[in-house]
């Protein structure tokens, strides 16, 4: 190739390096700079002047800076491959000394007598941001549905419960690993299991939230009275993806209310004791008044005969 084919070709690689989105780097052999096109310049800070000629090197932290030359020599004297031609996710280093994440591919190039290294770089801050952001967010939901102090648990698209909080566990009884594989329909009284999985069909075919009194069956063998919320959770295409059954102890509240039912049958019947007592006292006064002159009565007729002064008839 002449000298003027060859500058042309040289000028066509920097133009295309340069309309390239993501960063590109090559090296010679040695690991130093050739080329660094403008999307390089822009995640890096460095103008080309300041890295041509210079070890790569330079555009890594610590520990990739010290362990770079190594790796190059170990490729080019076994052709063992840690990075090129595999590629990974790395941290990378800008001119102010800042590190970031970035993913690195790295490919081998012949071109004549020139052998060297294409670096192709992505800054992934915003990923790594939007990563962590899931993650504080998965988290903190996590926490949130932990402690929350409504029994609640979570079923796959069979009906089978996938996960449980600690106060539904703490209702039913159950450990994780006893209550994951069950259906909600297990857990309650055979009388309430027609509605229950008629509601679980309702909510599939994209029913609103379904709301009935049921009755759980403890671990313990013992029966609960709960008020079962349920809902599902659909994908962008209908498709049910989960369904949260959360529930609301009304044992006691039952309890109390058949004590509370008693209690009043009893005053009513005190009630009514005392109003029969006042009944009787009543007519037991109005009676005793005419016996009490019968007898006084009868009393001075005995006397008055016993004296001899009566007449008989």
């Amino acid at each position: 190739m002449t000298e003027p084919s060859a500058l042309a070709a040289s000028d066509r690689l920097d133009a295309l390096l340069d309309a390239a989105v993501d960063a590109m780097v090559l090296i010679d052999r040695e690991g130093c700079i050739t080329r660094f096109n403008h999307a390089a310049e822009r995640i890096f800070g460095f103008s080309p002047e300041e890295v041509l000629g210079q070890n790569v090197r330079m555009l890594m932290p610590q520990p990739y800076r010290a362990e770079h030359d190594g790796y190059l020599e170990r490729f080019l004297g076994t052709g063992e491959r840690r990075i090129i031609g595999i590629g990974r996710e790395v941290i990378a280093c800008r001119r102010d000394g800042s590190t970031f994440p970035i993913d690195l591919s790295v490919g081998e190039f012949r071109s004549g007598s020139e052998h060297g290294f294409v670096g192709i770089l992505r800054d992934i801050s915003d990923r790594h941001r939007q990563d962590a952001q899931l993650r504080r967010r998965a988290e903190e939901f996590r926490l949130l549905f932990d402690h929350a102090p409504t029994p609640i648990a979570v079923s796959n698209p069979h009906g089978l419960i996938q996960t449980a909080n600690a106060a539904c566990l703490g209702l039913l009884g159950y450990s994780v690993t006893e209550i994951l594989g069950l259906r909600m329909s297990d857990l309650v009284a055979a009388e309430d299991r027609p509605a229950v999985l008629s509601d679980f069909e309702q909510l599939r075919g994209g029913a609103d939230t379904r709301q009935r009194e049921v009755r759980v069956l403890h671990r313990q063998g013992y029966w609960l009275s709960v008020l079962l919320y349920s809902a599902c959770v659909h994908d962008n295409n209908g498709v049910p993806t989960i369904y949260i059954a959360e529930m609301i102890d009304r044992t006691a509240l039952h309890a109390a209310t058949g004590e509370a039912e008693a209690l009043r049958e009893r005053l009513a019947h005190a009630g009514r004791l005392g109003m029969l007592g006042e009944m009787v006292s009543g007519i037991a006064h109005e009676v005793n008044q005419p016996l009490t002159a019968i007898t006084t009565y009868a009393s001075a007729c005995r006397r008055l005969l016993a004296s001899g002064r009566g007449a008989p008839d």
